[in-house]
């Protein structure tokens, strides 16, 4: 066989897709934020990976195992992105292999949003910040489609601007070396 195979496109039994659309959808979304603030701000794991992510010879001093630390925050992240996957296929009925280019244009607006949401969290909870920051990005995208703006390069370029404006307000009256 050539490069030339047709990618297969698998259609869900609806039972499955329900996951996908409201009221499950909130349901699910709400549940994951509530499990995320717990697991971030009231438990052992959640302040060994904020301690480490802060400074890992400071983490390494105050007796936190690092390596058990990276292997239960990877876990926990594979929680949440398994999570992510299936709600995502719910909501698009379908499960599509995307390959090439097309797989790297999809980390763009989580990538925004985790820029909009380090900007924010000087200002509130990460966790909070991460879910504002991914409603507001997708606030900016379906307005754009509203307004016929076409996807893609004009999409990603205000989004772009929208990052680095957040940025500098985020770093505004920052007296210290901004890292």
């Amino acid at each position: 066989m050539t490069g030339s195979t047709p990618l297969r496109v698998v259609d869900l039994d609806d039972r499955y897709a329900q996951l996908g659309r409201a009221p499950l959808a909130f349901v699910v979304i709400l549940i994951g934020l509530i499990v995320a603030y717990i697991i971030y701000n009231r438990t052992t794991i959640g302040l060994d990976i904020r301690a480490m992510g802060d400074n890992q010879s400071v983490a390494r001093n105050m007796g936190i195992k690092l390596g058990r630390t990276v292997i239960l925050s990877g876990l926990v992240a594979g929680i949440f992105v398994g999570a992510a996957s299936f709600m995502k296929e719910s909501f698009a009925g379908t499960v599509n292999s995307v390959t090439g280019l097309q797989s790297l244009s999809q980390t763009f607006q989580p990538l925004a949003a985790a820029l909009l949401s380090q900007a924010l969290a000087k200002k509130i909870n990460i966790i909070v910040a991460v879910n504002l920051s991914t409603l507001f990005v997708m606030a900016i995208f379906n307005f754009l489609t509203l307004m016929n703006v076409p996807s893609g390069t004009w999409q990603e370029t205000v989004l772009g601007i929208s990052v680095i404006i957040f940025g500098v307000l985020a770093q505004r009256n920052t007296k210290e070396v901004v890292k």
